[in-house]
């Protein structure tokens, strides 16, 4: 069973978006929001999000990881590698400051953005 720690940081926020939240007020009656504050809170204690897509560091390195080779991204994910505990890694820094570099070409991050997607979905 995974923990609600492994579910990728955008899909908590399309989730948290998507459920209200109610409200008792003073008079008994019930009042139903958007989750905008629990919004606000899950993007304050999400790391550090770059590049167009808005990818964490680990959640950038599990995109790249699960895009299939042949959407030209064989070169990147290639050289990120999962530890026995699960934890991706890149074990040269220069390659990993490029591999996470590449979160700021748009067409990159796109592609890996598209199929991560469509690899969340088939999960789903």
């Amino acid at each position: 069973m995974s923990s609600i720690f492994d579910v990728p940081v955008q899909l908590m926020l399309v989730l948290s978006l998507a459920a209200p939240t109610a409200e008792i007020e003073s008079n008994g009656s019930r009042r139903v929001e958007a989750a905008a504050n629990v919004t606000t809170a899950v993007v304050r204690s999400a790391p550090r999000l770059q590049g167009p897509f808005r990818f964490s560091a680990d959640l950038w390195l599990q995109a790249l990881k699960v895009t299939p080779s042949d959407k030209g991204l064989g070169a990147l994910s290639d050289r990120i590698f999962r530890t026995s505990s699960g934890r991706l890694y890149v074990p040269v820094a220069a390659e990993r400051r490029q591999i996470l570099g590449a979160r700021f070409n748009g067409t990159i991050a796109g592609r890996v953005a598209r199929s991560f997607a469509e690899h969340n979905a088939r999960f789903l």
